[in-house]
């Protein structure tokens, strides 16, 4: 796991990297138990109150982790749990183009052509991104800690690819809901590019964070590139 971040102990602004001797990056740490979410490792920032604060932190295969090939397959699963809050945050699934281990420039600055299929919330709202890192759907964002799953039938729209989203407040013991909007969306696929948009070259996940105070960033629970079968996923 590889973090460009420019949380600081002192006010850089959005400096990055920060002040050498200064820098604070994201920890894992044991998240406790709400609702339908068990308490798991989770990643947050460190809290020091400064406004601007970034992370890109870069999961690229290697040896001892990867994501299982999809050849031959016909569907992607993706599903993780996110903590809600006002800043902007991203899961993302990515292609390291020029092989430096990371999915971005800086810390709040992503790789041309690196960013992929992925969710991101900001302020009020949920947003899905498309195989070319765009955002193609907005819906209202949850405010606690919840599931999301990341349905892509690989096959559909001539292999280009369809996305359906669905959701589930864990806090509350919420049941699962197609997030509006985000259901049978064109995911943008091109199996036969050289970038990020053909789901074979993809080799890896990004998770950004943009927050001044302490807040949990992340816990995958489950990651499935792949399955045989087409699952329920509303």
């Amino acid at each position: 796991m590889q973090v460009k971040s420019s949380h600081s102990q002192v006010n850089n602004g959005s400096i990055c990297p920060p002040v050498p001797g200064t820098e604070l990056h994201p920890e894992l740490f044991n998240a406790t138990s709400s609702g339908l979410y068990t308490g798991s490792k989770a990643l947050q920032n460190v809290n020091f109150s400064f406004a601007l604060q970034h992370s890109i932190v870069s999961r690229v295969d290697d040896s001892s982790w990867s994501l299982p090939s999809i050849s031959g397959k016909e569907y992607m699963i993706l599903e993780w749990d996110f903590n809600g809050n006002h800043w902007g945050k991203g899961f993302y699934l990515g292609y390291d183009a020029n092989g430096d281990a990371y999915f971005s420039i800086d810390c709040s600055t992503f790789d041309t052509n690196e960013r992929s299929v992925g969710i991101s919330t900001s302020a009020g709202n949920t947003r899905l991104h498309d195989a070319t890192g765009a955002i193609i759907a907005t819906a209202p964002r949850p405010n606690e800690w919840t599931k999301y799953r990341v349905f892509i039938d690989l096959k559909a729209n001539g292999t280009q690819g369809s996305i359906n989203v669905c959701y589930r407040e864990l806090s509350h013991n919420g049941n699962w809901t197609s997030m509006p909007g985000m259901q049978n969306i064109n995911a943008g696929f091109d199996t036969s590019a050289t970038n990020q948009t053909n789901p074979s070259n993809l080799n890896g996940m990004m998770y950004l964070r943009q927050k001044k105070f302490q807040n949990l960033f992340l816990s995958i629970t489950q990651t499935f590139p792949h399955t045989t079968s087409t699952p329920h996923y509303g």
